[in-house]
């Protein structure tokens, strides 16, 4: 080939190549204009939708998600540009099927959650894989929701979440819930007037109101609700008081004080201005602000509302319940500095400041890395719902005695079925003979429905715990009532440790000793020693055939942890009484923690307060006396123990 051939091929060639870069340089450019195009396009729709146009919003999330998918399909991406695309993609998917469970479609939802979790699950929160489990269960599909939920099983976070854990296990335990024994009662579903979500019940002037939303979207969290409207109970009719409220405070609970004095309502406004939260935070979409008005006796109307707290932006504010006459208010938060998600809070009114007290939390007896909400005081009992504690999965509703604004410790109990199941039960509220909660659990069926049961037949609140048996409760392994309730279940703790006396011949289940452990400790005192030595010489102990060794734990701690404390504890035990030459065959157990009498608490509770007289006769109303961590320790210290028990024969 001569020089000038080899010239033009070279610029042949060169040109080839130059024409490749610039339709590549285009090409990017056009893939970056396309993404950019398509931001713009969500952004748009995130102002549709917090503006209260969904259909439109839903309609522009779906042209960006599938232009998405065009560009996905190009195969002149390289490997970053793909891999970025892709992320965008499952991005926006989570968003979509967030937005599709706000608005109660989970037939939309489980398309999209899908998506994300066949390409990129790591985006995807315990909230959202809680979420796509449900929409699969109003779907009827149990089984595809089984395998999702199985799919994160042994992933962290999951596998220490209690929200998640109580989801995985109502799918299986669904049945096993609902067909062991019968209540003693029955709750009905009240048929009113309309197929809104009811979602509220509170008092006004010795009434019970309930309160719907009208809105369109719907907060799976049962945390924020729009377009609120409120009703009397009975007669259906608006009570005057609520046509005072102005329409932007009428977006979510009210509570009135008992003497009608006091009113605090609820306001809803965007968590972020212009933008729906990140698909990596578990935050809603919208968020409750609180707000207080006080009737004038002299004017004779209600002053302005004002904040109930300052610098409530950013966090949840919401379900607020009087106590204390009125001087006192419970209310939710996802506040900085709680436990995770909404908790349980207080506040007391100060006469001299005018003024709400800033909100004390009300700790980790209540409160967990779920969402506590919808709280009310009954009597000497706390009651609220939470996802987050042991249950059947989504909220279920619980009481803990509050006695003199205290919470007692080991008091908590969970309702057992009817008025707890595997879909989600709030708000308790008691009228005289009438009991009512809120629960979703029709379904697809159905929104937030209202329920009612008889309150003569079965009392829950007051001094009665749930109506149901002895033995239905023990097969389901709830016996966790507190003592002293007449003739109602009690709970399964010994009112009194004895170390008993020791027998020449022991009979089967008769108690030999019992032998006390150090907070958080497996290892035997001296003492636990020379009691277990002096049981091993008792004349007649090596003469029995078996002993069972039986630890518990207290109630500090999550249950798997007690769990293996009391069987390390029973071990130490079993392994000491082995060495000491014990001929019986030797059965140690671990059961767990165990409980203690509630009067143990009270009992410490008005030692400490007879030291400090004078305390509550203040005019300001001051938190209430508590015992500190140390001081629970030293209650509970009967419950840190092993029993050795002469073995029933089986």
């Amino acid at each position: 080939m001569n020089t000038t051939n080899t010239k033009q091929l070279f610029l042949f060639l060169l040109g080839v190549l130059l024409a490749g870069t610039v339709y590549g340089i285009r090409n990017d450019a056009a893939e970056q204009e396309g993404q950019r195009r398509e931001g713009r396009v969500e952004r748009s729709a995130d102002l549709n939708f917090i503006k209260g146009n969904p259909q439109r919003a839903m309609a522009a999330y779906k042209r960006a998600y599938n232009r998405m998918n065009e560009m996905c399909s190009n195969e002149r991406l390289n490997m970053e540009q793909r891999r970025k695309l892709f992320g965008d993609r499952s991005r926006l998917a989570l968003k979509i099927a967030r937005n599709y469970m706000l608005l109660q479609e989970p037939e939309q939802a489980v398309i999209y959650y899908k998506d994300v979790c066949d390409v990129n699950d790591t985006l995807l929160t315990v909230n959202d894989v809680c979420f796509y489990i449900d929409a699969l269960r109003r779907l009827g599909d149990d089984q595809q929701a089984e395998i999702v939920a199985r799919g994160f099983a042994f992933r962290q976070p999951y596998s220490n979440n209690q929200r998640y854990l109580n989801t995985l296990a109502s799918l299986s335990d669904v049945q096993h819930y609902y067909g062991r024994g019968d209540a003693d009662y029955r709750v009905n579903l009240l048929r009113l007037d309309t197929p809104l979500a009811e979602y509220w019940l509170g008092e006004w002037e010795g009434k019970p109101f309930y309160a719907v939303s009208r809105g369109r979207i719907q907060d799976p969290l049962k945390i924020y609700y729009h377009r609120t409207q409120f009703f009397s109970l009975y007669e259906g009719t608006v009570p005057e008081a609520f046509r005072l409220i102005p329409r932007e405070l009428q977006s979510g609970p009210v509570a009135f004080s008992p003497d009608g004095k006091t009113m605090v309502a609820t306001a809803l406004v965007y968590r972020r201005t212009d933008r729906i939260v990140s698909t990596d935070s578990d935050a809603g979409l919208f968020v409750n602000q609180l707000y207080y008005s006080r009737y004038d006796d002299v004017r004779k109307r209600w002053s302005d509302f004002l904040p109930l707290f300052a610098n409530q932006e950013g966090s949840s504010y919401g379900h607020p319940a009087f106590y204390d006459d009125g001087r006192s208010l419970l209310f939710s938060s996802d506040r900085a500095g709680g436990y995770g998600g909404m908790d349980l809070y207080e506040t007391h009114w100060d006469p001299r400041q005018q003024q709400w007290s800033d909100p004390v939390n009300m700790g980790s007896d209540v409160n967990t890395e779920g969402d506590e909400i919808y709280p009310r005081v009954v009597g000497d009992a706390l009651y609220f719902a939470s996802n987050g504690m042991e249950g059947f999965g989504g909220y279920d509703i619980y009481r803990m005695s509050f006695i003199n604004d205290v919470l007692v410790p080991g008091t908590l109990f969970h309702y057992l079925f009817p008025v707890n199941t595997v879909y989600n039960d709030f708000g308790i509220f008691f009228d005289g003979t009438e009991g009512y909660f809120i629960s979703d659990r029709r379904g697809a069926a159905g929104k937030d429905d209202i329920y009612s049961f008889d309150n003569t037949i079965s009392p829950l609140s007051s001094e009665s715990a749930i109506g149901v048996s002895a033995e239905y409760s023990a097969m389901v392994g709830n016996l966790n009532l507190i003592s002293g309730l007449g003739n109602s279940n009690t709970e399964s703790f010994e009112t009194e440790v004895r170390q008993s006396l020791i027998y020449p011949l022991p009979s089967a289940g008769d108690l030999l000793v019992s032998v006390y452990f150090d907070f958080n400790s497996s290892g035997l005192s001296d003492e636990a020693r020379e009691n277990l030595r002096n049981v091993v010489e008792t004349m007649g102990f090596n003469d029995l055939n078996a002993i069972s060794v039986i630890g518990y734990a207290d109630e500090f701690g999550t249950e798997k942890y007690n769990l293996k404390l009391s069987r390390q504890r029973a071990m130490t035990v079993a392994e000491f009484l082995s060495d000491q030459g014990a001929k019986p065959v030797l059965y140690p157990e671990g059961r767990g923690k165990q409980k203690v009498p509630v009067s143990d608490f009270i009992e410490a509770l008005q030692k400490k307060e007879s030291r400090y007289p004078g305390l509550g006769h203040s005019e300001i109303k001051r938190s209430p006396m508590k015992l500190t961590f140390q001081e629970q320790i030293e209650v509970t210290r009967k419950a840190r123990r092993v029993d050795v028990i002469v073995k029933k024969q089986m």
